[in-house]
Order: structure tokens, then C-alpha cells, then sequence
């Protein structure tokens, strides 16, 4: 999403700053957005590195799915597993400077989509 919001921004496209991934899985429905678009950029610029890259990328195995899976006292697939990767993706998204931020929807009583920023944010 880095990727995508740099080369929009390149190419000045007026929607740049409204670039959502939409996430829909057991636990809920999520939106991964650009919420800080300088940070996106330099994650973007990062990113175009190579070394940097598959770095990042073995760190996310590591830190979200390789952790997700020892912490699980489960039988594979199962709700805990899926909870544990959403926590562990979370955890990653904080701590790196990605420029990104996971949203959740509830649904009111009017059958609308209620987005706000995921409560483990807080």
C-alpha cells in the first residue's frame, strides 16, 4: 500500500489520500489505510530497497505468522489463530513507521458500517 500511495502521489492523482485495503476475514471486517502519508512515502521509498524489503518481509514472518502459530494452543484453522494474527499484525503495524493504521467496522442498527481505528490502537 506504501507502493501504491508513492506512485499515486507521483502522478498526483487527487484521491492519493484515500487509499484503503479492505480486509475481510472470521473476526470482522478491516480497512488498512494510509492515515499518515509522509511515513507511507519513506516506507514506500524503503521498501523500493531490495535488502530492505526482504528484510521487512522475513521480520513479518517472524514477528506476525511464525509467532501466531507457537502461541497457538490450537488445532489450525481456528478462530484463536486467526485473533493471534490479527493481534501480531497489529503489533508489527505499531511498530514499524509504515504510515498505515487497521480499522474495524461494527454494523449499527441501521445495517451501516461503523469504521473506527481497531481498539488495540489504544
Amino acid at each position: 500500500m506504501g507502493y501504491y500511495y508513492k506512485r499515486k502521489k507521483e502522478h498526483e492523482a487527487p484521491d492519493a489520500e484515500n487509499i484503503t485495503s479492505i480486509l475481510v476475514s472470521d473476526l470482522g471486517i478491516f480497512a488498512l489505510r494510509v492515515t499518515n502519508p509522509r511515513k507511507a512515502k519513506n516506507f514506500a521509498n524503503k521498501m523500493s530497497d531490495e535488502n530492505f524489503k526482504d528484510n521487512f518481509n522475513l521480520k513479518y514472518y517472524e514477528d506476525v505468522r511464525i509467532k501466531a502459530v507457537r502461541d497457538c494452543n490450537c488445532i489450525l484453522p481456528n478462530i484463536e489463530y486467526d485473533k493471534l494474527l490479527s493481534d501480531y499484525l497489529i503489533d508489527f503495524l505499531k511498530e514499524h513507521t509504515t504510515g498505515l493504521t487497521l480499522f474495524s467496522a461494527t454494523l449499527d442498527a441501521d445495517g451501516n458500517y461503523k469504521w473506527a481505528i481497531h481498539t488495540k490502537y489504544n
